[in-house]
């Protein structure tokens, strides 16, 4: 009997550990199946099992290096693991390939000679809302821009409120959004900064979907008066203000299989490109391990992706998969004129 060592965290016995199981087993696809609740007809059971299968054994092939020291992070399955690329691109991406944005944003020049810490995770220090998963939705740039709001509604007025992806989903086709059919998170802003704000998730509800605008004034969770964009590539100045002013959104290549699969670790994937950006997500956090530089980053694919939704992926390695290359940020407070101001704690 050929046996297999593979880490998986989908059995719920088994959460997180090595298990045995035979290569092509039929109760492994069964229960799977039943874990993601994937119920398929006999033709489309008979089409999804081969990719399963080869999804299963790339993971058992990465984690063998892993498990020698040889690979900095693990893989395992999720609910993208029986999909086609096609299937996974449509359902898991969203943002538009080039930055095109109605308004020039300002660039964010980080203070000279400023201290920050060797580390921080502004989901620890409550910053942060809950994981929550886009599903078939292609607005993967609402919750990135969300969740930087958030964190700095939380910096600025000591709160943590959830605010409405749904709202910049449906809302945000004033300034060139596309709802489900994908966005960018500047162009969101720019939306909310028209209506004056975002309002509280209670009131306007994440429905996996686009529709018609339903803002209400009375219901915004937080202003917005603009946003500032972090120099192209510039790895330093996305730090700077990761530490300094808190998580930031920001664009990635999300394309690539192994990310697809992340489990645990620190992801460095060479083939990740630094120009090539088709996702986004936010960035909550930095920190050095065993030598290895990685940034903390929320992602909008559920708890069942990577660890709780988090992952930690490579910094200070020419910029991979992009994090730097189209990052924002968004701010509360204006100048007289309307331009934005960085105003309270970290600012300067």
């Amino acid at each position: 009997m050929k046996i297999i060592l593979l880490l998986t965290c989908f059995i719920p016995v088994a959460y997180c550990t090595l298990i045995i199981i035979r290569r092509g087993d039929d109760k492994l696809w069964e229960e799977y199946k039943n874990h993601f609740s994937k119920k398929y007809s006999d033709l489309d059971d008979a089409l999804k099992r081969p990719i399963f299968d080869k999804a299963l054994q790339e993971m058992w092939e990465h984690n063998k290096g892993y498990h020698k020291g040889e690979q900095s992070f693990s893989m395992g399955l999720n609910h993208f693991s029986d999909m086609t690329d096609d299937e996974i691109n449509a359902l898991a991406s969203g943002l538009e390939d080039k930055m095109e944005c109605n308004n020039k944003s300002l660039l964010y020049s980080p203070p000279s000679n400023h201290p920050i810490p060797d580390g921080i995770d502004w989901n620890k220090r409550g910053y942060v809302t809950r994981v929550m998963n886009q599903g078939k939705c292609g607005a993967c740039w609402a919750f990135s821009g969300v969740a930087a709001l958030e964190g700095q509604l939380k910096r600025r007025h000591g709160k943590l409120v959830k605010l409405s992806e749904q709202q910049l989903t449906d809302c945000s086709t004033l300034t060139g959004n596309s709802k489900c059919g994908g966005g960018q998170m500047c162009r969101a802003y720019e939306a909310a900064i028209v209506h004056g704000g975002v309002d509280t998730e209670d009131s306007y509800p994440y429905e996996d979907e686009g529709g018609d605008c339903r803002f209400s004034p009375e219901n915004i969770g937080s202003p917005i008066k603009g946003y500032l964009e972090i120099p192209y590539g510039d790895e330093h100045a996305l730090l700077m203000a990761v530490a300094l002013i808190g998580p930031v959104a920001a664009g990635l290549d999300g394309y690539r299989p192994k990310f697809r699969h992340y489990k645990s670790g620190i992801y460095d994937d060479p083939g990740c490109s630094n120009t090539t950006l088709d996702h986004a997500l936010t960035i909550t956090g930095y920190g050095t391990e065993n030598g290895k530089d990685y940034w903390i980053v929320k992602n909008s694919w559920s708890t069942r992706w990577g660890e709780d939704g988090f992952a930690k992926m490579i910094r200070n390695k020419n910029n991979q998969c992009g994090l730097a290359s189209r990052a924002v940020f968004p701010v509360l407070d204006a100048k007289p004129d309307g331009s934005p101001v960085l105003l309270g704690p970290r600012a300067t």
